[in-house]
């Protein structure tokens, strides 16, 4: 497919016969959208082969006049070969975003992941995929309109193609390691970074939504054997620190005697995230405040 998309541009931007033969249908028809191919991009791969499909798509009309004036040349690309391409381009453009925002991850977007992860999930597992109109997309449009296509009428490669992009899903984000997709809605696989930063971004913290209740308490068991570990580290170090220039630690710091500093404790105040889970009732009201706000 993409080697039949890259040769038909092949065809414009290498041939200046072909190229005025384009030009002159394109002016005999300037409702029809006659843009420039685009055959690669200096962006994620993804993004580019995206924009391959898409551009196409977007000239396909005036391709298809083109091919049909002229007579010189057959078209690359058949019905069903046009088809898939938009099938492709559809479930590219959900792929894309999370790509763009692992690529480009910051302290702001940090909690997006597991969310961007699971929204995919959700996309690609559904009937009916949102896909480009290609006989409404205006001229001065610059995004296509899409409507939604149900998955029982793609292609065998588009069925394939939305098949093995969820598998692979799958796999590199909730553990699947077998060649099946799952039945039921699986589980995030997360690390303990990713679990910490769900729990300290308060966009995201308790959403039922994104991971379970059970799921938040491992969140939150995790965030604080991470926290007690670098306390205990950083600790350690300021210790040895002391020892090794003959400094005596006070013995009373910033209100914290030398036996507290001896033993660290994590967490002593009443507004901890250790106490998010102490009382069930309250944790399951914020959980189900959390969904409706969601929602």
């Amino acid at each position: 497919m993409l080697k039949k998309l890259r040769d038909q541009a092949k065809q414009f931007q290498q041939s200046s016969k072909n190229r005025n033969a384009y030009d002159d249908v394109c002016s005999a028809n300037p409702d029809l959208t006659c843009t420039e191919i685009q055959r690669d991009l200096n962006t994620t791969r993804i993004s580019s082969v995206q924009n391959l499909l898409k551009s196409s798509v977007r000239v396909k009309q005036s391709l298809s006049i083109f091919y049909a004036t002229t007579g010189n040349e057959s078209p690359p690309l058949g019905v069903d070969d046009w088809k898939f391409a938009k099938e492709a381009e559809g479930i590219l453009n959900m792929a894309k975003h999370l790509c763009t925002l692992a690529q480009n991850e910051h302290l702001h977007n940090a909690a997006y992941g597991p969310v961007a992860k699971k929204k995919l999930h959700n996309h690609l597992s559904q009937s009916s995929l949102l896909l480009i109109d290609a006989d409404n997309w205006r001229v001065d449009q610059k995004d296509p309109p899409r409507i939604r296509v149900d998955v029982a009428t793609f292609t065998a490669a588009g069925k394939t193609c939305l098949r093995r992009a969820l598998l692979e899903t799958e796999r590199r984000f909730f553990g699947n390691r077998t060649e099946v997709v799952f039945t039921e809605i699986p589980k995030l696989k997360l690390s303990d970074r990713e679990k910490g930063v769900l729990v300290l971004d308060k966009r995201t913290c308790l959403n039922g939504t994104i991971i379970s209740q059970a799921q938040w308490r491992d969140a939150v068991n995790a965030l604080e054997s991470v926290y007690v570990g670098f306390y205990v580290q950083c600790k350690l170090y300021d210790r040895q620190e002391a020892s090794v220039e003959n400094i005596v630690v006070p013995e009373n710091m910033d209100g914290v005697n030398a036996e507290a500093l001896a033993e660290p404790v994590a967490f002593d105040d009443n507004a901890d995230i250790i106490d998010l889970f102490a009382d069930e009732d309250e944790v399951h009201e914020t959980i189900q405040k959390s969904l409706v706000t969601y929602h």
